[in-house]
């Protein structure tokens, strides 16, 4: 955030339109970091639990495919490996930052 209005109107014009643009220009790289960066002491851990519950959830699921594949409730041509595969970018084991 800017200086307060007070403070703005006391600045020369140069200053003023400078401060201006920048505020038109919308947020800095930095200032959107720390909106999106983690406010709880426990969000990594909380992450990692999620993704772990996740991977839980994606196992039972291919496994309740084979079973329903296997006892021929469904063809193979009605879900492929491709759709159980997870688009999402993992990340490297040991790579915690720590």
């Amino acid at each position: 955030m800017g200086p307060p209005l007070s403070v703005t109107a006391s600045m020369p014009g140069r200053k003023r339109k400078l401060l201006l643009k920048k505020s038109l220009a919308g947020p800095s790289p930095y200032d959107l970091a720390t909106e999106i960066a983690p406010s709880h002491v426990d969000a990594l851990l909380m992450r990692r639990l999620q993704d772990a519950n996740m991977r839980e959830v994606r196992r039972r699921n291919s496994l309740l495919l084979k079973i329903q594949r296997r006892e021929g409730k469904i063809g193979p041509s009605e879900t492929s490996d491709e759709d159980l595969v997870s688009h999402d970018v993992s990340e490297k084991k040991g790579d915690s930052g720590e």
